[in-house]
This record gives C-alpha cells, sequence and structure tokens, in this order.
C-alpha cells in the first residue's frame, strides 16, 4: 500500500501576489452572441468598485488549498457584468496535495 504524498506547499513571490482564479461563467445570452463572449473572457476588465479586503481565510481548489493571510479581492468580469476571474493583491499560500510521488518530485523541480 502507497501511502499519499504530503501536500507541498508552494511559496507565492511577492510579484505573484497577484493571482487570479478561473471561476467560470457562461450565460444564455453570451451563448447567443459567442464572439462577444469570447473576446469579453480573453480581456476581462477589473472592477475595483466591487474589490473587498479579506484575512484568514482557507480556500480548497482541488487538489489543493489556497490560504488567505491578508489580501484584496479584485474581480475582472465579462462584458454581461459575470464575476470571471478573481485577482489577489496580498499575502497568501498555495498548497497542492500531488497525486502521486512523481507528481510531488515535479512540483518541488519546477517550484523550488
Amino acid at each position: 500500500m502507497r501511502a499519499t504524498p504530503e501536500p507541498v506547499p508552494v511559496a507565492l513571490r511577492p510579484a505573484a501576489a497577484c493571482l487570479a482564479l478561473l471561476l467560470g461563467a457562461a450565460t444564455a445570452a453570451g451563448a447567443a452572441q459567442p464572439d462577444r463572449l469570447l473576446d469579453g473572457v480573453r480581456t476581462p476588465r477589473l472592477a475595483p468598485h466591487r474589490a473587498v479586503t479579506v484575512s484568514g481565510i482557507d480556500v480548497p481548489l482541488g487538489p489543493g488549498r489556497l490560504a488567505i493571510e491578508a489580501a484584496t479581492v479584485v474581480p475582472a468580469v465579462s462584458p454581461a457584468g459575470r464575476t470571471i476571474e478573481l485577482v489577489l493583491i496580498g499575502a497568501a499560500r498555495l498548497r497542492l496535495a500531488p497525486p502521486d510521488d512523481v507528481e510531488a518530485g515535479q512540483l518541488r523541480l519546477f517550484t523550488g
């Protein structure tokens, strides 16, 4: 029986503290205009008036977790005004749980 590898912490460098998380958004109106929707997804615009400040939040993300120490979260919106990405400016740590030892080694190799 193989043991599950321990989660590998991935330190976010200060320059990389801005992290965009794709939330995904598709609307019925967007389906009628696929070119407009595609352009909006390719070039979302920030909505600073909807920004919030957060601290001490732990967000599960598939095979990992994002621990936000303190950050301002700014949504990026599609032409329809729906949030499709989030930009985090601040201090956070992403911890990934690789499925096996090979993936754990790759994470260590490429993230230091």
